[in-house]
This record gives C-alpha cells, sequence and structure tokens, in this order.
C-alpha cells in the first residue's frame, strides 16, 4: 500500500474481530477455512482496517516457527535392496496448505493419487494410509502410512548404496544465470525437518561413516547429521533446512544457487 496517496488499492475484503489483547481475522468467501488461519492469501500485509477510525493495520506474519514441514520416516532395508517401513508427514502453518487441498477438495481416489505424486518415490506403495487435520488458528495436517519400496538400494557384489533423503530431497531451483538483472524473491520463512531410521540387513555394515554438515547464509541455514549404532545395526539420518524470506540483489544469484547446490547433496 502506498500510504501516502490515497487511493482504492484494494481488491479482497474480509472480517476483522478485534479482541482485547489479539486480532482475529476471518475470511468471509471460505466456509471450510480454519477459523482465524489466513494462510498465503492475506497474511504478512498492510491493508485498510475501515472502522470509527480507520488506519492502516498490518496482518499476521507466519514465520519458520510455525511454517513446518517435519518428516518422520523408519524404514528396515533388506538385503535385495527393497524397504519397507512408516512414514508421518506433518505440514503446519502455511506449509498446511497442500495437505488441506487433498483433504478438503478430492475424493478418495484422487486423494491418493495425489499423495503418491507429492511423496514421488520410484516404485512405492502405499497401505493403511490417513490424512489428517487439525483445524487449529495455527493449522496443520497430518499424513501417516505404511510403505514398500522395491530396489530401493542399488545392489552392487556384496554392497548396498543407499540415498539417505527418501522423502523430501532438496532440488536445486535456480538456473546460473550471469546475465540476471531481476532480485530473487522468496516469498516465506520456513523449515523443513527430517529424520529417517535406517535397520540394516544381517550381514551388512556401514563402511564408512558420514561427516556432519553445517552451512549457515543470508539465505537460509541447513545442517545434517548421521548417527550409527553398530550394536543395533542402525543409522538415523536427521536433515534440517531453514529458508529465510526475503528480497535478494542480482548479484546474489550465484551465492545462493550455491546455497541451493550445497543442501541439495
Amino acid at each position: 500500500i502506498i500510504k501516502n496517496f490515497p487511493s482504492n488499492q484494494f481488491n479482497h475484503a474480509m472480517l476483522c474481530v478485534p479482541m482485547q489483547k489479539d486480532t482475529v481475522w476471518l475470511e468471509c468467501t471460505s466456509q471450510i477455512n480454519p477459523c482465524g488461519y489466513q494462510g498465503s492469501f492475506s497474511d504478512d500485509r498492510d491493508v485498510l482496517l475501515i472502522s470509527d477510525t480507520s488506519k492502516i493495520v498490518h496482518t499476521n506474519k507466519y514465520t519458520s516457527s510455525v511454517n513446518i514441514i517435519r518428516n518422520s520416516t523408519q524404514l528396515t532395508l533388506d538385503g535385495n535392496g527393497n524397504i519397507s517401513g512408516n512414514l508421518c508427514i506433518v505440514r503446519s502453518g502455511k506449509m498446511f496448505d497442500p495437505f488441506f487441498i487433498i483433504a478438503s477438495y478430492l475424493s478418495d481416489n484422487e486423494q491418493e493419487k495425489m499423495i503418491y505424486d507429492y511423496l514421488s518415490v520410484n516404485n512405492m506403495l502405499l497401505n493403511d494410509l490417513s490424512l489428517s487435520l487439525q483445524k487449529d488458528y495455527i493449522p496443520s495436517g497430518t499424513l501417516r502410512s505404511n510403505f514398500f519400496v522395491k530396489d530401493y538400494a542399488k545392489l552392487s557384489g556384496n554392497r548396498l548404496f543407499v540415498q539417505l533423503n527418501l522423502l523430501s530431497p532438496f532440488e536445486t531451483e535456480l538456473i546460473l544465470d550471469s546475465l540476471r538483472t531481476l532480485p530473487i524473491y522468496q516469498p516465506d520463512d520456513y523449515t523443513v525437518s527430517d529424520t529417517t531410521l535406517f535397520k540394516l540387513p544381517a550381514g551388512f555394515a556401514i563402511e564408512n561413516s558420514l561427516p556432519d554438515f553445517q552451512i549457515n547464509t543470508p539465505f537460509g541455514n541447513y545442517s545434517a547429521k548421521a548417527v550409527i549404532e553398530a550394536g543395533n545395526n542402525t543409522l538415523t539420518y536427521t536433515r534440517n533446512l531453514e529458508i529465510k524470506k526475503g528480497s535478494f540483489a542480482p548479484a546474489e544469484h550465484k551465492a545462493y544457487f550455491e546455497f541451493q547446490q550445497k543442501i541439495s547433496k
């Protein structure tokens, strides 16, 4: 909003309910949105509050402390490279929206197809699949399922090569462009947390330990750690990614690209 130039700069109306210590915003165009949840459509922006003393106010901002994707997986690897186990994915804050759309607008068959597309793991079979919504002030959605994936690990002689990032491999979104003239805009703060527990097959052991990795940049922070328990023949792999909202100058394009390259390995 250009505050010093009175004009109609608006294209939407919603209801504001002033409280003693807070304000509740109600989205009048939806009958199924969680009460008080604004989402990406009307959050974190200046709006004109029409009252006896009209003024410009700012709507709720959802930060990385509530915009969270939390993936938890327990799996067992067999000697042929197949894996089986269970997964739990919780999406909250503005990260809730994809689960909300799937659960609210799609049929059971369409939901299952969309969840397969969302997980995007080759040869994955799901069973006992459930998707539930918690329509709180900070909403969340929880996906749970058992699964089986054929030939997930690659067998080479007497070795198995396993990709540790089962559910959410971070992919490079930018294309390196030395002639870029426009800024890079990241619209949201959010956090992704992954925990994967691997149970190794009998007769197999981990050859090389994985070093801890951490990187802190103006664009976000990332850490990864693997913990090996030889007595239980397990490996627990954890990753945490925090992305920072912001607009970054074209000159920072290469540094942003390198950040994405490092976290996608």
